[in-house]
């Protein structure tokens, strides 16, 4: 399940979590399940034709471990 991380700025709009887990297998899937979970942050994030906004920043990360 992918973790967002929310910056500063934006917790305003999340209750002010720091982090949230949704549901997506793709990037694109996660951001517009984190804006239908937070409806006010999609005017943060898109744009009205639906584009990430460029001052987005997407860090994808992956852990692996060992057992």
């Amino acid at each position: 399940m992918p973790k967002i991380l929310i910056p500063t700025p934006l917790r305003q709009f999340t209750g002010r979590l720091d982090a949230i887990e949704v549901s997506g297998a793709t990037v694109g899937e996660a951001l517009h399940a984190l804006t239908a979970q937070y409806p006010e942050l999609r005017k943060q994030i898109f744009t009205d034709e639906g584009k990430v906004r460029s001052f987005v920043n997407v860090y994808l990360t992956t852990k692996t471990s060992a057992t």
